[in-house]
């Protein structure tokens, strides 16, 4: 990210900032958040850090799901980021590090300064095309599954406040492919290792429930039709049968 290239857009054109509403990270944040030992540890750090520690293990985790094109997704791939600053200076993470030469100290605190200046751009970016107020008073704008700063304290609760917790029914994550697979599924949330099989094996039980329920719809007709002609035929015999009734007139 050192070498991050800002791209040009037309500031003279309105850029809405609702185009993360319908982005299918968002979904990924969702799946994510689901399963608390995704992120079980970040509580363990401090509020300012925990945006860093938390977004860096949803990028691990989203990688194995979607290849994002750093040129093509620009917005989505800085959209999904840390972009924290320390605004009480990076010494206060590298204090104390004995173990650390001086040289090697040097040359963190070279990279943490090149990603505070990188995160100031990316800021001012979105600022700039989308109308976005990192003001360092008010929570950070950009709204994940409807919430903003979800890092501070993540839960699989925030899925049932915003309804998202579809994903976790029409997910699937059996690399062995042994686990049942759900009825409905959702292609995007099927590891990329595993999509097109799962997506196959998906589809031929799809069609095997079809065609049980098609024979079971034929034989339940026929069933109905052999009923129907029984009824049929018991009232046409009954028709055809004389009544046995004595009539005053034959004695």
């Amino acid at each position: 990210m050192s070498l991050i290239k800002i791209p040009y857009f037309d500031k003279r054109k309105a850029h809405s900032k609702t185009f993360y509403t319908d982005n299918k990270l968002q979904k990924y944040i969702a799946l994510f958040l689901s399963n608390p030992d995704n992120y079980s540890d970040v509580i363990n750090y401090t509020k300012d850090y925990r945006e860093s520690i938390f977004m860096y293990k949803f990028i691990n985790f989203v990688s194995d799901y979607v290849n994002i094109d750093y040129e093509k997704d620009f917005d989505t791939f800085i959209y999904f980021r840390a972009l924290n600053i320390d605004t009480k200076g990076a010494m206060n993470i590298t204090g104390g590090s004995g173990s650390i030469s001086n040289s090697g100290r040097k040359q963190f605190l070279r990279e943490y300064s090149n990603e505070q200046e990188i995160n100031k751009k990316i800021r001012q970016y979105l600022t700039d095309k989308y109308m976005f107020d990192f003001n360092p008073t008010l929570p950070d704008p950009r709204i994940f599954i409807g919430h903003q700063e979800i890092w501070k304290s993540p839960s699989p609760e925030l899925l049932k406040l915003e309804n998202w917790e579809w994903v976790i029914d029409k997910s699937y994550n059996d690399l062995e492919l042994e686990k049942p697979l759900p009825i409905e599924l959702d292609g995007d949330l099927i590891p990329l290792s595993i999509r097109n099989k799962a997506l196959q094996k998906w589809k031929n039980e799809k069609r095997k429930r079809y065609e049980i329920e098609m024979f079971k719809k034929e034989q339940l007709a026929k069933k109905n039709q052999a009923n129907n002609e029984e009824e049929d035929f018991i009232k046409e015999v009954k028709v055809k049968i004389p009544s046995n009734k004595v009539e005053e007139d034959d004695w």
